[in-house]
């Protein structure tokens, strides 16, 4: 399960969760950066993220698109986007409430 874990203003950086449980024995961080608009739920199971082209309705309000792609995101029964600079993982064995790596 993937939850919508914290959202920086600042350098607009989009930080996604999958904490470990006894399913999963690892913990999974999916960052994005300069984001620019999110079309998401906070809450879903499994996470597919790839680059497209195929822009749906999305407000991007005064930050535009420049230098930023469109990534897709899919989950069980989930789509959606989110307009961002770069998105980057790690995983490791980490705590629920550990500060991630990816944001040092």
């Amino acid at each position: 399960m993937f939850q919508m874990w914290r959202y920086e203003v600042g350098h607009g950086q989009l930080l996604f969760r999958s904490t470990k449980s006894t399913e999963h024995p690892t913990r999974v961080d999916v960052l994005f950066k300069n984001v620019a608009a999110i079309q998401m739920p906070t809450v879903f199971n499994g996470m597919t993220v790839r680059s497209t082209d195929a822009a749906p309705s999305l407000e991007l309000g005064t930050l535009g698109r420049s230098e930023r792609e469109l990534f897709e995101i899919t989950g069980d029964g989930v789509r959606g986007y989110v307009v961002a600079g770069i998105v980057v993982t790690h995983e490791d064995e980490g705590s629920h409430g550990d500060p991630s790596p990816l944001l040092t």
